[in-house]
């Protein structure tokens, strides 16, 4: 039996940034809630933040108040990354709207994941789609 690998981190919007700076940048830093359902210790008064690929990072960012409102806040602030079954790298992260598949991976990034973890990830995009779907039939 294979365990999904994978890691969930739940970003939140409501800092005083200007969400469209990082556009020109190859990341965007967001700043995290949780990580994997572990609150992110905020003791020092900063909130911990972790550095996404762009474009998928800043228009999530961008768009985020568009995407909560026709997809609930709880997708819209969720970023799931899925790891390399042999290594535990980062091979693709899935975001609210996209997904983005890192360099290494590109040719063949579902034959990196274990079954568990393939099937998350398919579950999840069909997720997304289905509520895209929705908002454009009514």
């Amino acid at each position: 039996m294979s365990k999904k690998r994978k890691n969930t981190y739940t970003i939140t919007f409501n800092t005083l940034i200007n969400k469209g700076m990082f556009s020109n940048c190859k990341q965007t830093p967001m700043p995290l809630i949780t990580i994997n359902g572990q609150k992110q210790d905020t003791n020092t008064g900063f909130i911990k933040s972790k550095p996404f690929p762009n474009p998928c990072a800043n228009e999530m960012a961008v768009h985020h108040e568009q995407i909560a409102k026709s997809m609930g806040e709880k997708i819209a602030t969720t970023i799931i990354e899925y790891l390399d079954k042999e290594t535990n790298k980062p091979v693709i992260q899935l975001y609210p709207t996209t997904f983005y598949i890192f360099e290494d991976y590109k040719k063949d990034y579902l034959s990196h994941l274990n079954h568990a973890t393939r099937r998350n990830f398919e579950y999840e995009l069909r997720k997304r789609h289905q509520i895209h779907n929705l908002q454009f039939q009514r």
